[in-house]
């Protein structure tokens, strides 16, 4: 960006004094290499001095305006179609100011909670990915993570970046995995904006006026606005950080050197991997823990270098082979590999030792069992079984309070997104929901509202998509009938859809029962691309997960139609179709055996059943494995009820 100004000498009593006269001020998001949205009006605005004139310039499009009493001005520019670079100017009094490669193509605004917030150096293949990532017609914009009380006109510091090796690495993982797939098939640079926070709840996101609408949030809405949100974001995220640095001042492990395999570790407690520290029953559950294992190597085995697989571990670890570093890694939940040489190996007893610092959430080393590998050129070693483990910070204070900014109305929206919405966009992605299945209830309502109140002051045929993420499959599979929050969640992601320009993508077979941050967020990204490109572009592709149509009931069976050209299919044809549950009057589920009748009918029923109400499909957290999909894009079918029986509050 290049800022010329021009200034203006006066001389008062001899003493020169240097004047700038009019200087202009843009909201952050605009600057060189943005993405304006093509084929819609353009809205630009800005600051400038009170009742100056301000002329706006984009290729042969003069337009001019004045600020006003404040110094606030907005211009909209008439509608562009794809094309750049272009430079943007402006020019107020004797101030100029220039933005350099500008484009006109798609702009999408992508937000959520931490699965929209994951990088994608830590996705699958995180580090193959990022060096892959050169694509200079994507462009991206991360919004700084910040809480108001009321809604602030700009963001924090930022800039629009070109996507490559170094830009993309701490981007959202979904956001670019979808734009990456979309500048595949059409040729229309692409604008990534990315508004995420881990743990959010969905009111922070909302508006205060919306909220002020419903009722029920009208009292933490009123309870929340007097918060002094900055000052409570920096004192308690100071106090977050020094517990964190405590872990290791703290670690009895590193001032008595756990890591050698001379220290006596024959009285720690005895456990077999993968399993979270949280489930070891230990007095903390954050903190630093120290895991030991001996295995038995051969001659041959140490006669060339050793693979040692771990698995995922959270958060970070350090780990060692008889006393010596061979790894670490401060990503959370990827996969650990080591490769050991020779030389730190020795024939009989060696010693893994296995250094994880954890600081919060599950923690420990998380698996799974068959990637817990010792690889030798001989043979592998599940190495699973037999480890011992030790908590190194038995001293260190209880996690104190993180900012929860999730919990505070309107927090999210006033910082983060109000700024940003006048800019003209083409659609939105949204993945959150995790954090409010403590009251899945509210969600129904709360999420249209989201969609609604950011897409007020859109023209009815100018109103961004809403590319929805329903939740994946998380946790243990529990039996047939067991209460799902994660499953209300999802039927009220799938309800949005009565919303006009909105898509859904199903991710019920995308999760990882082990953590709530499944790290394939390619498929995320490319469901929501080919929702987009069928919608949106106007592509001749298959673009819907087959949905619920209607139910009949037919003696003991039920008959349950789906969509008219779902097109099902059993994967592995011959075995029987997995997630229905079925249920009498007295409303309690049973597991139950489905068969396809055709194309688009499946019929259920259960032997425990002999009068069937209502049927039920994927209907938990976590449904374990379906194998009923769409014959034309192999997707799962959505989650469904066909009930209405209320939920315990």
């Amino acid at each position: 960006m290049r800022r010329l100004y021009v200034l203006t000498f006066f001389l008062l009593t001899g003493i020169g004094s240097l004047i700038l006269k009019a200087e202009i001020k843009l909201p952050q998001f605009f600057s060189d290499h943005m993405v304006l949205q093509r084929d819609m009006p353009i809205p630009i605005w800005g600051k400038a001095l009170v009742n100056v004139d301000v002329q706006i310039q984009l290729g042969n499009q003069v337009v001019q305006t004045t600020a006003d009493s404040l110094g606030n001005w907005k211009v909209s520019l008439a509608p562009m179609p794809l094309g750049g670079p272009y430079q943007l100017r402006f020019s107020a009094d004797a101030t100029q100011l220039q933005l350099d490669d500008v484009w006109l193509g798609d702009v999408y605004l992508c937000a959520g909670q931490s699965n929209m917030e994951w990088p994608v150096k830590d996705a699958l293949n995180g580090e193959e990915e990022v060096k892959a990532a050169s694509f200079p017609r994507i462009r991206l914009f991360e919004v700084q993570k910040a809480i108001a009380r009321q809604p602030m006109e700009d963001t924090g510091p930022s800039k629009w970046t070109i996507c490559d090796a170094n830009t993309i690495k701490d981007f959202s993982a979904v956001a670019y995995f979808f734009g990456r797939e979309l500048i595949q098939s059409v040729d229309v640079p692409i604008g990534l904006i990315h508004a995420s926070w881990g743990g959010a709840k969905i009111k922070p996101w909302i508006s205060p006026f919306s909220l002020a609408s419903l009722a029920k949030f009208q009292q933490a809405l009123a309870e929340t606005s007097g918060l002094p949100f900055e000052k409570m974001t920096q004192k308690e995220t100071a106090a977050f950080q020094k517990w964190v640095s405590e872990m290791d001042s703290l670690d009895v492990g590193l001032a008595q050197a756990w890591n050698t395999e001379m220290h006596d570790w024959s009285n720690w407690k005895k456990v077999d991997l993968p399993l979270k520290v949280e489930r070891m029953k230990f007095r903390k559950k954050d903190g630093v823990f120290w895991f030991k294992k001996t295995v038995t190597l051969s001659e041959k085995d140490i006669a060339a270098p050793v693979l040692l697989n771990l698995g995922r571990i959270d958060d970070q670890d350090e780990t060692y082979i008889n006393g010596h570093v061979v790894g670490a890694s401060r990503r959370r939940g990827v996969k650990r590999s080591y490769k050991i040489d020779p030389s730190l190996l020795q024939q009989g007893e060696n010693t893994i030792t296995v250094r994880v610092k954890d600081i919060g959430g599950a923690g420990g080393i998380l698996g799974p069992a068959q990637d817990m590998q010792l690889r030798t050129q001989q043979k592998y070693y599940s190495i699973t079984k037999g480890w011992s483990v030790a908590l190194g910070t038995p001293k260190l204070r209880f996690k104190p309070y993180k900012i929860v900014a999730g919990y505070y109305v309107s927090g999210f929206y006033n910082a983060m997104i109000h700024p940003i919405l006048p800019y003209a966009m083409k659609g939105i992605l949204w993945y959150q929901g995790e954090a409010d299945t403590g009251k899945p209830q509210e969600y129904n309502d709360l999420l249209k509202t989201l969609i609604e109140d950011w897409r007020r002051g859109y023209a009815s045929d100018q109103k961004p998509w809403f590319f929805l993420v329903q939740l994946p499959n998380y946790g243990p599979v529990k039996p047939a009938g067991v209460p799902s929050a994660w499953a209300q969640i999802r039927e009220a992601q799938t309800q949005a859809l009565s919303l006009p320009r909105t898509a859904l993508a199903t991710t019920i077979d995308l999760g990882d029962a082990e953590t709530i941050h499944p790290l394939n967020k390619q498929a995320v990204g490319k469901r929501l691309a080919v929702l987009a490109l069928k919608n949106i572009y106007g592509k001749d592709l298959p673009a819907r997960h087959p949905r619920f149509k209607t139910m009949e009931i037919i003696g003991e069976q039920v008959k349950v139609q789906f969509e008219d050209n779902s097109g099902l299919l059993i994967r592995d044809e011959g075995k029987e179709i997995t997630g229905f549950l079925i249920a009498g009057a007295n409303q309690k589920w049973y597991a139950a055996k489905a068969y396809l009748q055709d194309d688009n009918v499946v019929m259920v029923s259960s032997a425990e059943v002999a009068k069937p109400v209502a049927v039920r499909y994927a209907w938990a957290d976590n449904p374990g494995a379906l194998n009923l999909l769409s014959s034309k894009t192999g997707w799962p079918i959505m989650p469904f009820r066909t009930d209405d029986w209320p939920f315990k509050e």
